[in-house]
């Protein structure tokens, strides 16, 4: 398992009033929103920020540049092959929630599990997948300034500090795993 899927609004606080009606989705206020992929430690292994307010989880997936290097073909030179519980597989996946489309790389899931077994799953996923909301709440905890409406006006200075806060993040992630430190961050709430 590569990480958990997900998207993320951040609230623009200094939008400008020609952009309010592209970005101001369901929260009612002007909002960015964030694709990001993390592992269980918390590590960002992608994140696409910019995106408006407007859309959800699918039309931001639909014009997603993973789903473009899944489909083209150049996401498969990061496959390896590996094996659980004497198994081999030869792809990598993620874990996702219920409205991403059916892919083979994707764990939902199951909607409405039979049995114990079923309901097991689908209860061991649901809490495997909460890592992609702890990286949203570690990281908005970690920079303060993506928790409260985002004070820039142009977007290519969000943008960058974005990134920069991510390349920050994942760089003290690997510092925190190469000191063998067993606790993992948590966003304190």
């Amino acid at each position: 398992m590569l990480g958990s899927l997900d998207c993320s609004h951040f609230v623009w606080g200094n939008c400008p009033m020609a952009h309010h009606g592209q970005f101001q989705g369901k929260e009612g206020r002007p909002t960015i929103v964030v694709e990001a992929l993390a592992d269980y430690n918390l590590f960002v292994w992608h994140a696409v920020f910019g995106y408006s307010g407007t859309l959800n989880d699918i039309s931001i997936w639909d014009s997603s540049y993973l789903l473009q290097s899944l489909c083209d073909g150049s996401f498969a030179g990061l496959d390896f092959s590996f094996t659980i519980a004497g198994e081999w597989f030869h792809q990598l996946w993620f874990l996702v929630d219920g409205i991403y489309p059916p892919l083979a790389r994707f764990v939902k899931p199951i909607s409405v599990p039979i049995g114990k077994a079923e309901a097991l799953f689908s209860m061991w996923q649901e809490s495997k997948r909460k890592d992609i909301e702890r990286f949203f709440g570690v990281f908005k905890r970690k920079f303060f300034w993506f928790n409260r409406p985002i004070p820039f006006a142009y977007m290519n200075d969000i943008i960058k500090a974005f990134y920069c806060c991510v390349i920050l993040h994942n760089m003290a992630v690997v510092e925190r795993v190469n000191a063998g430190e067993d606790e993992v961050e948590s966003d304190g709430f």
